[in-house]
């Protein structure tokens, strides 16, 4: 509806604004070639414009697809380096620590850590500044990724604390869940599988009672690995199958979800042709009506001629 609106008074900059809306939602959805339609729709009504914060928008989407679906990490990077500089150009500084945090990111993922660091060096002094509290959580959570990568675990779950802590004040259950998840994996590196094991299993019963299924997968691989380090091979296989009981109905909901979808379509294609045969029939009958009338004006025009010529013929005799 907001999308429509934009669109029915020419508001260029709500139209752009509803496809990256709609951009967020079919990535929800898994909905990787709707997502793509609203990244192009978006992107073509950028494409002539000089508003460098539009620019830098669409700039990280596509590093965001390159990363999503090609896996093009370098391509990726480029691309935010792109949106970095229209976001330096626009002076926007939260832009800004958004483009220098997911360098960061992509940059750990590749293994270079002193430009990681660096990245997140210049990230973190402008999301003080600018971030509200859940931003500044999932910073400190990527931040402790790179950290524990390199090994230095004990600097990483003091990263996490605090993005616990932020994640209690902003009351995100799930998000605190989340960080409390990476900190128990993070037990696990560290050589406590323990400690590890007993903070999943609150974990887990939270995310029962919160049907946060993504979580729980997440939570089952991470509790199976604990149970291996552990030595306790039973209690890593209940899990494992837990975690495929779960995944295959989540799957399972995916595909009846996409079935659901595509018989709508079906059916609202159906009911287009039926419209356009309607149509059709109408046009046909409307065509045969007035050929029809036709016919009979020429016969009614033939008769009335032949009468008058027949009456004048005998008033002669």
């Amino acid at each position: 509806k907001y999308l429509e609106d934009a669109i029915s008074k020419n508001d260029t900059l709500k139209q752009i604004y509803g496809y990256f809306y709609l951009y967020v939602d079919y990535y929800k959805m898994q909905d990787y070639p709707k997502l793509q339609e609203s990244f192009l729709k978006a992107s073509n009504l950028v494409e002539n414009s000089n508003n460098p914060n539009w620019k830098a928008a669409i700039a990280m989407r596509k590093a965001h697809l390159l990363e999503l679906f090609d896996n093009d990490i370098p391509k990726a990077i480029v691309k935010y380096i792109e949106a970095k500089n229209y976001c330096t150009i626009a002076k926007d500084s939260f832009c800004l620590a958004e483009c220098l945090e997911q360098l960061s990111n992509l940059n750990k993922s590749l293994g270079n850590y002193t430009d990681a660091h660096m990245y997140f060096n210049e990230a973190i002094t402008l999301m003080k500044k600018f971030a509200g509290k859940a931003e500044m959580a999932m910073t400190y959570n990527n931040y402790s990724n790179l950290l524990s990568d390199e090994g230095n675990y004990t600097e990483a779950a003091k990263y996490l604390d605090s993005a616990i802590v932020l994640a209690k004040l902003n009351n995100d259950i799930y998000k605190e869940m989340m960080y409390k998840s990476n900190l128990a994996s993070l037990q696990n590196k560290k050589g406590d599988p323990r400690k590890a094991i007993s903070m999943y299993e609150k974990i887990i019963e939270i995310n029962k009672s919160n049907k946060a299924a993504d979580l729980l997968l997440y939570n089952y691989t991470g509790i199976a690995d604990a149970y291996e380090a552990y030595g306790n091979l039973q209690k890593t296989n209940e899990y494992t199958h837990k975690y495929y009981i779960l995944n295959d109905s989540i799957n399972g909901a995916k595909v009846k979800l996409q079935i659901a979808k595509l018989e709508l379509e079906n059916d609202a294609n159906k009911k287009e042709i039926l419209i356009a045969k309607t149509k059709r029939t109408t046009e046909r009958l409307f065509v045969g009506l007035l050929i029809s009338l036709t016919i009979l004006g020429v016969v009614l025009v033939f008769w009335y001629y032949q009468k008058r010529n027949a009456n004048e013929e005998q008033k002669k005799n």
